[in-house]
């Protein structure tokens, strides 16, 4: 079994959103307890820990250095999971049957190489009453990864779950996205939180009888400047309001009718101090594409609380799960604008 990295990377365009490594990074984590959940004989509660680290690598401060690791109480990286790790557009999730678990292509982990040129794993996981280890060493710029690599061997006891971290950040993207002002505005703990609070809240309200009474710790090491953050179970707000809509799309000669459901979540700012109010269109749980600026066309309502109040707006339905692209960050042969208005 061998990953090509070098091919992945070719046939899979980056992701037009900026933070699609921390949305990959908790999504994995996520599904990661599910399946252990799904065997386990006792409760458990979904535990993440997400940690930034950066400092400035040139002498005029303009550049950083980011570092980024996720750890997990999943079910760690046995046998299946390595498999599905090096295999491009698995089906390993999909037949699971686990509920909370989507269709999976395997495209995520590649929009991690296509952001930085090291990735190296740390993981725990169980297997007919053992345990072991899985290590995979990080090194600059891997053109493949092969079974051979992860370095196992038993152990006894420690805490089943696996770890990732990312770092060397690639020049272009160092560039043109991961700039000084960017990751001292956006990978703040504070900042973090509230992103994946609102890019992920379909999926924490779908779960919540699952995940648990969950915790998601949120630490930031900026230049020298600590900053701490958690996301538990007692953040998730309540719905507002829930409702159906009838549509037609049309494709071609096809005509497909389909019902879309638009969850309304209206949020305290006292509360819940969210960058901005949010129309998204979602697929499996997670929001794909920000249409925010159809509908609040000034910037000064659109990133402000309105009345009090932030609003999220997420519009999902079966039309978008399966016309969602490989990246996530749009859709195939839905059109933009009704070609009609």
């Amino acid at each position: 079994m061998t990953l090509d990295i070098r091919g992945s990377l070719k046939n899979t365009r980056k992701s037009k959103n900026a933070l699609v490594v921390v949305d990959e990074l908790m999504a994995n984590s996520i599904d990661a307890f599910l399946i252990r959940r799904a065997t386990a004989k006792d409760d458990l509660s979904l535990e993440i820990e997400f940690a930034v680290k950066a400092k400035k690598s040139d002498l005029l401060g303009q550049e950083y250095e980011l570092e980024i690791e996720c750890a997990d109480n999943g079910c760690g990286l046995g046998p299946d999971q390595r498999k599905a790790f090096l295999t491009k557009d698995t089906s390993y999730k999909d037949d699971l049957n686990i509920p909370g678990i989507g269709n999976c292509k395997g495209a995520g982990r590649v929009q991690f190489f296509h952001h930085f040129s090291r990735l190296s794993l740390s993981s725990i996981f169980s297997e007919n009453d053992e345990q072991f280890s899985v290590h995979l060493p990080a090194e600059d710029y891997r053109r493949e990864i092969e079974d051979t690599n992860f370095e196992i061997e038993r152990r006894d006891g420690g805490k089943i779950g696996t770890s990732v971290r990312l770092s060397g950040v690639l020049p272009k993207v160092r560039e043109t996205l991961f700039t000084v002002q960017f990751v001292q505005e956006r990978f703040k703990a504070e900042a973090l939180k509230q992103y994946v609070l609102f890019s992920a809240l379909q999926r924490f309200v779908s779960l919540k009888d699952v995940l648990g009474n969950f915790r998601i710790d949120f630490m930031s090491e900026l230049d020298g400047v600590e900053s701490r953050a958690s996301l538990s179970a007692s953040d998730i707000p309540e719905r507002t309001s829930v409702n159906s809509l009838d549509v037609v799309h049309v494709e071609g000669d096809q005509t497909i009718h389909a019902q879309l459901t638009i969850t309304h979540y209206k949020l305290d700012e006292s509360k819940y101090p969210l960058p901005k109010n949010v129309v998204g269109l979602c697929a499996k749980s997670a929001i794909v594409e920000d249409i925010t600026k159809r509908y609040l066309r000034s910037k000064s309502i659109e990133n402000n609380a309105i009345q009090g109040c932030y609003h999220i707006i997420l519009v999902e339905g079966k039309l978008f799960d399966e016309g969602v692209n490989e990246q996530r960050d749009g859709f195939d042969k839905i059109p933009q604008e009704n070609g009609n208005i």
